[in-house]
C-alpha cells in the first residue's frame, strides 16, 4: 500500500510503501527456508534446520533483513512504473524505515526525476556557420610536413649545416648559475626550426662532432618559463652526433608512397580533408552558442544531484581517457598542476551543470518532436555491431539484450534529434548522412 508520494526541492520523487505483515510474511518464509539450505547445522541436513532452530541461532533481524530484500527486488519497479509517470534518471535509492517482525514493514523509494523544462524557442535562429576555407599555403604546409615524416637521416662528419639534426647536451646557467631544469644530454635539434628559443638553433652552424660552443642568447618576454623569461641566458652545447636529413622531394613519387597516383590527387584529398575538418570545428562552435543560448534561455525544474556528481565523473574519467590516450598518467599530470580529483569535480561543478541541462533540452526536444529511430535502424545498426564484434563473446552477448538495444535507440534518437536542432537553426547546414541501405528507413 502507498502511504504517502510527494516530490522534493532536489528532483526527486519519494514513494513510501507500507506492506501488511500478513502480506510480508510469505518473504519472511522463504527468506527463512533459502537462509536454511546454507546454513550447515550439526543433526539437521541443509534445508531441514527447524524454524524455531534457525530463528534461534541467527536471530529475527538476519531474516527480517533478508526477506525485505527479496520482496523489495520483486515489487519496488512495479511500483515505481505505476505511481511515476516522469521519467527515471539513474537508479532509485531504497531505504527500510520500519522492519519489526509482526508488524509491517515499511520502506521508501526515493527516485531521481528528469527535470521538467520549459523549453525556448528552439527554431528558425537563423544562425550562421563559417565557411571553411584552405588555402594554398595550408596545403603546402601539410605536404611538407609528411615529407618531413619521410625523412632519411645520415650519420656524416663534417660542420652542421642549416636542415642538419644534431644530437647535443645543453647546459643552461643564469648569472653562472645553472638553471633549475636546464641541463639535458642528448637532445635532437634540428636546425631551421626553432628549438628552445629563436636563434638557438644558428648558433649550432658550423661545429664539428666533439665540439663544444658557450653563447648567450635572451628569452622572449612572454616565454611560458617565467623565472627565465626576457632574461640573458648563458648556453654550454656539446655536440656529439650530426646527421644530414635527407627530405623526399614532393612530386608523383612521393605521392604513391602514400598509395596515391598522383600528387595533384594528393593534394585535393588534403583540401578536402581539410576542409571537412574545419566544417566539423565551425559545425561544433556554433552548435556550442546555440545550446548556450538554450541553456540560457530555458527554465528548468530542480535538477538532481545525482545528474551533477554524474556528469563531473564522466568529465573525470575523459580526461583520464585523454592524458593515457597520449602516453602521459592521471597521477602525474594531478601532481604537475597540484590538485586532487575533488579539486577538479569541484572546479568541474559550472560546466557540469551546463551539459546536464544540455542534455535535458535535448531529451525533451526529443519528447515534443516524437524523434526517434525505426526498428529497421536500430537493426541495422545491431546488426553491424555484431559484425564488428563476432569475436567478442561478451561483447555479443551485451548487444543482444533488450537494455542495450533500448540504450541504442536512446542514443539514435539523440543524434537525430541533435541533425535535427542544427537543420532548424543553422543556415546552410547539410544534415549528417544516416543514409544504411534499403533495410533502414529514417523517417519518424
Amino acid at each position: 500500500m502507498i502511504t504517502n508520494k510527494e516530490k522534493t526541492d532536489n528532483g526527486q520523487e519519494v514513494i513510501t510503501v507500507e506492506i501488511p505483515f500478513d502480506d510480508f510474511k510469505k518473504y519472511f518464509d522463504r527468506a527463512a527456508e533459502n537462509m536454511s539450505k546454507d546454513m550447515k547445522i550439526e543433526g539437521f541436513r541443509p534445508g531441514k534446520v527447524p524454524f524455531d532452530i534457525l530463528r534461534a541461532r541467527v536471530g529475527d533481524m538476519v531474516i527480517l533483513e533478508e526477506a525485505a530484500r527479496l520482496l523489495i527486488m520483486k515489487e519496488a519497479d512495479d511500483i515505481l512504473n505505476q505511481e511515476t509517470s516522469a521519467v527515471i534518471v539513474g537508479q532509485p535509492q531504497i531505504s527500510i524505515t520500519k522492519l519489526v517482525y509482526g508488524e509491517p514493514l515499511e520502506y521508501k523509494i526515493a527516485a531521481d526525476l528528469l527535470p521538467e523544462a520549459k523549453l525556448a524557442n528552439y527554431k528558425g535562429r537563423g544562425l550562421k556557420m563559417e565557411k571553411a576555407e584552405v588555402t594554398e599555403v595550408e596545403i603546402e604546409k601539410i605536404l611538407a610536413d609528411l615529407a618531413d615524416s619521410r625523412v632519411k637521416e645520415v650519420s656524416v662528419d663534417r660542420e652542421i649545416k642549416i636542415t642538419d639534426k644534431a644530437i647535443v647536451d645543453i647546459k643552461m646557467f643564469l648569472d653562472n648559475v645553472p638553471v633549475d631544469g636546464g641541463q639535458s644530454k642528448g637532445v635532437a635539434i634540428i636546425l631551421g626550426k626553432d628549438y628552445i628559443i629563436p636563434g638557438f638553433d644558428k648558433e649550432l652552424v658550423g661545429l664539428k662532432n666533439n665540439e663544444t660552443k658557450e653563447f648567450s642568447l635572451v628569452f622572449p618576454a612572454d616565454h611560458y618559463q617565467k623565472n627565465l623569461a626576457g632574461k640573458k641566458v648563458e648556453f654550454v652545447v656539446d655536440v656529439k652526433s650530426i646527421f644530414e636529413r635527407e627530405i623526399p622531394t614532393i612530386n608523383d613519387e612521393f605521392a604513391k608512397t602514400f598509395d596515391i597516383d598522383t600528387l595533384e590527387e594528393m593534394k585535393k584529398n588534403i583540401l578536402e580533408n581539410v576542409k571537412q575538418e574545419k566544417n566539423s570545428k565551425n559545425k561544433d562552435k556554433v552548435e556550442l552558442e546555440l545550446l548556450e543560448a538554450l541553456v540560457k534561455e530555458t527554465e528548468f525544474g530542480p535538477i538532481p544531484e545525482s545528474l551533477i556528481k554524474g556528469e563531473k565523473e564522466l568529465m573525470i574519467r575523459e580526461l583520464r581517457r585523454n592524458i593515457e590516450m597520449y602516453g602521459g598518467k592521471f597521477e602525474d599530470y594531478l601532481l604537475s598542476i597540484k590538485k586532487s580529483v575533488d579539486n577538479l569535480l569541484e572546479e568541474f561543478t559550472p560546466e557540469a551543470v551546463k551539459r546536464v541541462k544540455s542534455a535535458i533540452i535535448m531529451r525533451r526536444i526529443i519528447e515534443a518532436e516524437g524523434i526517434k529511430p525505426t526498428e529497421e535502424k536500430i537493426d541495422y545498426e545491431i546488426k553491424h555491431l555484431l559484425e564488428h564484434y563476432g569475436n567478442n563473446v561478451e561483447a555479443v552477448k551485451k548487444i543482444k539484450t533488450p537494455a542495450y538495444r533500448t540504450e541504442l535507440a536512446n542514443n539514435l534518437a539523440i543524434h537525430m534529434g541533435v541533425d535535427k536542432l542544427h537543420e532548424w537553426n543553422i543556415e546552410g547546414f547539410e544534415p549528417h548522412n544516416h543514409e544504411c541501405g534499403d533495410e533502414c528507413d529514417h523517417e519518424h
